[in-house]
């Protein structure tokens, strides 16, 4: 089951469009701040928390309306 999850997610994250999975991987995977990407990149921090966040909404949405997530989290 929990290999299931991570393979979802995986799977959400992979379907991302470019731009997005870049963001979500140098933040998440690569663990690097949010003020190192935004000194990199040149976009303001501001800018790039809001994209993360539209991002993460967007991920929540459609792994929240996966069954074995609302399974998982009580909601037949």
């Amino acid at each position: 089951e929990r290999h299931q999850l991570r393979e979802l997610v995986t799977q959400a994250v992979e379907d991302l469009p470019e731009d997005e999975r870049w963001l979500i991987e140098v933040l998440y995977l690569a663990r690097l701040s949010l003020r190192f990407v935004a000194q990199v990149t040149g976009t303001p921090k501001t800018s790039l928390a809001r994209e993360r966040d539209v991002i993460l909404t967007k991920l929540r949405g459609q792994i929240r309306d996966h069954p074995l997530v609302k399974e998982k989290l009580g909601f037949f």
